[in-house]
């Protein structure tokens, strides 16, 4: 405790100066602390030189973190070296990467992007982990123009079809529209005053006429980042704060897999989103046009596939396990017969 309260003070007392900071000793102390004000002050005098010595770091093997999955001391310093790198424009090894991808994968996304070396393989284990709308986009910006066959069944695993069964009474106007959105909410982080401000990342959407200004990966809708500085050294660049009708990753996954099969999304056999409105008549048929309206859906996911594999962009043993997800909701627009109506969710065929 009292080694760790002396550096602390040690730190704070040079980082009001311009000069004589130690980051060269500290960067090769191999003392998480240390190495993060390092990193802090490299970018601060843009010492490039002591870019190698930062990647050194890195390439090290973390500590075994055991069974917590909070944030070490290891890889918090780790945490500022990616963020120096980010700044400098600096490139990082894709292998040493790979560690840091189930803790900061928006750094990794970052320096990812910006590699000389093929980072397919690294782009598709952030698939492989859970990621949101902007993470989904940044990686199909990246991996579609290459024709990247790994990209399309992680698509294809993706895609839901979100559909709305809306439900009338007869006579009813049907002509009226409908849209749906989600939040979610975390929890505060907790800080380490001891430590840098450093640099998170989270990735923005917007329409491909927005500004290129911070752009990570550009396309139909272009991702760029932003950087929030503090001392919590926790990434939620991957996490998932909401999604609303038409902004949903199903949404831009048949997107992509259309720009594979050099078509447009409206031609594909199957859409992500689509709406089924019935006049009520009944639960027998109700259960029939809805049963019937999945199993078109399942028959064009099918004829999806195969035009994939027919192209080559699929084996026939990875497209066996696939199945199609309907996510149906009901909209129940009935003025006049407000009768119970069958369970849509039996008639999905999930597995």
């Amino acid at each position: 405790m009292r080694r760790f309260v002396l550096l602390l003070g040690i730190a704070c007392r040079l980082s009001g100066q311009t000069e004589d900071k130690p980051a060269a000793e500290w960067i090769r102390s191999g003392e998480p602390l240390k190495q993060a004000w390092a990193a802090h002050w490299i970018v601060e005098q843009r010492a490039e030189p002591l870019v190698p010595e930062m990647l050194r770091v890195l390439a090290d093997p973390l500590p075994a973190a055991g069974a917590s999955t909070a944030v070490t001391d290891a890889e918090a310093a780790r945490l500022a070296i990616l963020d120096a790198l980010i700044q400098m424009n600096q490139p990082a090894p894709l292998a040493d990467l790979v560690p840091l991808i189930g803790k900061f994968p928006t750094e990794v996304l970052i320096l990812a992007a910006r590699s000389h070396e093929d980072a397919s393989g690294v782009l598709l284990q952030l698939l492989d982990r859970p990621h949101n709308y902007a993470a989904f986009i940044a990686i199909g910006n990246l991996l579609t123009p290459r024709r990247d066959a790994g990209f399309v069944l992680r698509a294809l695993r993706e895609f839901d079809a979100h559909d709305e069964i809306m439900v009338f009474n007869p006579g009813q106007d049907q002509n009226i529209g409908s849209g749906w959105a989600g939040d979610t909410v975390s929890k505060p982080d907790e800080e380490r005053p001891a430590w840098p401000e450093t640099g998170t990342y989270v990735l923005m959407v917007s329409p491909s006429t927005a500004s290129r200004s911070n752009l990570i990966a550009d396309g139909r809708y272009r991702v760029s980042m932003q950087r929030r500085l503090g001392r919590t050294f926790a990434d939620h660049g991957f996490q998932e704060y909401g999604s609303e009708k038409g902004r949903t990753i199903p949404d831009r996954a048949q997107e992509f897999l259309a720009d594979y099969l050099d078509i447009d999304a409206a031609q594909l056999p199957v859409h992500a989103a689509e709406t089924l409105k019935l006049t009520w008549a009944g639960d027998a048929d109700f259960r029939d046009r809805v049963g019937q309206f999945f199993a078109g859906q399942r028959l064009g996911y099918a004829a999806l596939v195969q035009a994939l594999i027919a192209r080559k962009y699929l084996s026939a043993e990875n497209a066996a396990p696939l199945r199609l997800r309907i996510r149906p909701y009901v909209n129940d627009q009935r003025r006049d017969d407000r009768t119970k109506l069958p369970d849509v969710q039996a008639l999905t065929g999930n597995q």
